[in-house]
């Protein structure tokens, strides 16, 4: 028996990956063995088709299939140009690459045709630190013309609606497509100082080429309040050349008429008094936003909950309210509307938010799994179902991934899931996507770079899991990467710029854990952080201006209903306000509602 502990050992060389790697650059560097020629704008450079292959679906299909080009040892790579395919060759070999404001948009365009996820990720890190009132507009041009995108688009057009003034005076805004400025134009939050600035530099835009452009006069002007136009922009703008003849001059004089009404009639004004006001003030566009943090769900005294809790940062302490608009001179928050309860209360559920919408998925109640499906939607403060999960599940996970919600793992009645779903909107149910490589529940799923992660968690057998595996939707596949320090699962797990965090959970001999690590998605390695003030597990995670809040959870001893928050840039862990109610199996959100000025309440 003593024997047989020395016959079997598993051995694994993590530095081997490496080498070979080194090797084939070595190999191609000094045109050893390559076995193809690809050939741009009359120039060539050699490679090796099974190192293109397995960096690029695009070249698997091109060497795997029955193309013309599998058989030649010679492809003409066509509308890309020999100095970029360059870069991209050496980039697969050395895994370096120079991303410029000069290149940015053709690698952008080769990443999608070579699907490059590595290579968008670079783009998109690139042009979202280097967002400036003069460049917004043609990130978010190109971010829209270009899939796997959408964080690099939310992110320019929120820049865009901020710095507005600022945009409209330079010539980018006077070459951006009509529909770019139409996304931009219609949001709620929008800094300018009225309506009437919205009118103008939309005329501005028109006459800069009107023989093209006034077809788009009334398509952009849709999204103005005309009513809260001043009127002495009204009258000019009513008598602008650009203006005659079109179906926004009639609404203009319409405006007028009815502004005027409002003023002189006093039948009119006491209706205003009494409804019309109300309904304007609804239509109001905010200068800024502001985060929320919610507390949503989990289990309290034996009992699943549906309540929701809410904490507005820097004004009030956590209330089952949230602000309609908070003031930007502080004060408390006068403007408040009740939560609504879940439709289902339930704990350990998935969740995933966008600014304005908060997603719960499965659950317990508390013991059972559950299937339902609900959002929350901050501007219309109440719950919608949607299509519930194939299967009911409790302590599975969802993300987003270029704009659908993705749902992994979790555990059945039958045992821990590796299945994996997206919902499909227009069909309304969840169709099957590819399943991890590893059963999981209760682990990690976040969104970063256009991929998903699945961290951690439990496995079929009850073995908990320290493996990692990262989804590339060009490959439609899974990849191993490297694993965290600790096992662990039930854990907290959120995203910021390039890191991954994973925080606390239930280790590997059923022990509750503080700890913190971090994980480097372009490096592929995982560190240790400042650890939690305490240990907990079961618990709610958000990002909140770029902190990590903590919310409830089970410490192994105590349900609790404290609050804490990580700052990456100093790592450290700071108390914040402890919630109402004592939640485990809770989840928690970021939202944002509107600013208004003080002297606008």
């Amino acid at each position: 028996m003593e024997d047989d502990l020395y016959t079997n050992l598993h051995y694994a060389d993590s530095l081997l990956p490496t080498c070979i790697h080194q090797n084939l650059c070595h190999l191609w560097r000094s045109a050893t063995l390559c076995d193809v020629v690809l050939t741009a704008e009359g120039k060539q450079i050699a490679a090796h088709r099974i190192v293109l292959a397995a960096a690029s679906p695009y070249f698997r299909a091109m060497f795997t299939c029955k193309l013309r080009e599998a058989s030649e040892n010679e492809v003409e790579m066509h509308e890309i140009s020999f100095h970029l395919l360059q870069e991209v060759i050496n980039f697969i070999y050395t895994t370096e690459l120079k991303v410029t404001d000069d290149n940015v948009y053709d690698l952008m365009s080769i990443a999608d045709i070579l699907q490059l996820s590595s290579i968008r990720t670079a783009c998109t890190s690139f042009l979202m630190s280097s967002l400036t009132p003069s460049n917004c507009l043609s990130v978010l041009t190109a971010a829209s013309l270009h899939s796997g995108y959408n964080d690099l688009a939310n992110a320019a057009i929120r820049f865009t609606r901020k710095h507005l003034c600022e945009v409209a005076n330079n010539e980018e805004y006077f070459v951006a497509p009509v529909d770019v400025l139409l996304k931009v134009f219609q949001g709620r939050i929008l800094n300018i100082p009225d309506e009437g600035f919205l009118l103008k530099i939309i005329i501005a835009w028109v006459k800069h080429d009107p023989c093209h452009r006034l077809k788009h006069l009334d398509k952009l002007s849709s999204a103005i309040h005309l009513v809260q136009v001043p009127m002495d922009t009204l009258v000019l703008s009513k008598q602008d050349p650009v203006v005659q003849n079109s179906n926004l001059q009639l609404q203009i004089k319409h405006t007028i008429n009815t502004i005027l009404e409002e003023r002189y009639d006093s039948d009119v004004r006491t209706l205003w008094a009494t409804g019309y006001k109300e309904k304007a003030r609804r239509m109001l566009r905010f200068c800024d936003d502001q985060e929320v943090i919610l507390a949503l769900g989990g289990e309290s005294n034996g009992m699943a909950l549906g309540s929701v809790e809410c904490l507005t940062l820097g004004y009030d302490n956590w209330k089952c309210v949230i602000p309609t608009a908070v003031q930007n001179a502080g004060g408390v928050c006068e403007d408040t509307k009740v939560i609504p309860t879940m439709k289902d209360p339930r704990s350990f559920f998935g969740i995933c938010y966008s600014d304005d919408k908060v997603y719960v998925a499965g659950g317990s109640t508390p013991s059972t799994p559950i299937a339902s499906v609900e959002v929350f939607h901050v501007n219309k403060n109440e719950w919608t179902s949607l299509p519930p999960l194939p299967l009911a599940l409790t302590g599975v996970r969802m993300a987003f991934l270029h704009g659908q919600l993705f749902v992994t793992g979790g555990q059945s009645e039958e045992g821990a899931e590796r299945r994996s779903w997206c919902l499909d909107e227009k069909c309304s149910n969840w169709k099957p996507s590819v399943p991890m490589s590893t059963t999981r529940a209760f682990h990690g799923l976040v969104t970063v770079g256009g991929a998903l992660y699945s961290v951690g968690g439990k496995a079929g057998d009850g073995t908990v899991l320290n493996s990692v595996e990262r989804y590339d939707p060009n490959e439609n596949r899974w990849f191993k990467i490297a694993s965290l320090n600790e096992a662990r699962y039930d854990f907290g797990c959120v995203a910021i710029d390039q890191y991954i965090y994973v925080a606390g959970g239930i280790g590997g001999q059923q022990h509750w854990l503080r700890s913190v690590e971090r994980y480097d998605t372009l490096t592929n390695q995982w560190c240790f952080v400042s650890p939690m003030s305490i240990a907990r597990a079961s618990f709610g995670i958000s990002v909140s201006d770029n902190r990590i809040y903590c919310v409830g959870g089970y410490n192994g001893v105590h349900y609790t209903n404290t609050v804490e928050k990580f700052n990456p840039r100093t790592n450290r862990w700071h108390c914040v306000q402890a919630m109402q109610s004592r939640r485990y199996g809770v989840g928690a959100a970021t939202l944002r509602v509107p600013v208004i000025a003080r002297e606008e309440s």
